[in-house]
């Protein structure tokens, strides 16, 4: 039996998946330490910052799969670990913001950084099918798409909820 996509990424050297997945630790941290504005953003580029926790919290997830390995995307272990691991990350992402004076931590950033873990896993164990159901991953990137841009939007235009315990 042929080898699923996912699996045959998750046999690429150990260095290269461990290289990607700290490349990714670190764009999350360069993003984390951008300053803030001490005005609010225009609704554009608000929107768009938001938007972006989900695919830069989904690729961190998706290269935690395949560090932990091809059968990673079937496991229900994964399913409870790599949200979970997520939001420790996005916590320490959002503790991190607030260090700056002018950005916060709201919960709707941890809610979308929570969306790119569960829309990775969902990927994952789409490309962990042989053979690869194309239409199925059109559907499913569709959907991410769509729930990931209304989630953005409802974000935009209700007030912050602030995150227990990491206020200053």
């Amino acid at each position: 039996m042929k080898d699923s996509c996912f699996e045959k990424l998750a046999r690429l050297p150990i260095w290269l998946r461990g290289g990607a997945w700290l490349l990714s630790l670190l764009v999350l941290a360069w993003a984390s330490n951008q300053p803030g504005g001490d005005e609010e953003p225009h609704f554009s580029s608000g929107y768009l910052s938001n938007w972006l926790h989900v695919p830069m919290y989904g690729g961190m997830a998706l290269l935690t799969l395949l560090l932990i390995g091809s059968g990673a995307p079937r496991r229900w272990s994964s399913w409870i670990f790599l949200p979970f691991w997520i939001l420790v990350i996005g916590c320490l992402d959002e503790w991190n913001q607030m260090q700056d004076g002018f950005r916060h931590a709201s919960l709707q950033d941890l809610g979308s950084d929570f969306m790119g873990a569960c829309f990775a896993l969902c990927f994952a164990r789409w490309a962990s099918r042989n053979p690869l159901q194309t239409r199925a991953g059109f559907h499913l990137l569709g959907l991410s798409l769509t729930f990931s841009l209304l989630w953005g939007a409802l974000v935009m235009v209700t007030p912050d909820i602030p995150i227990p315990y990491l206020q200053p």
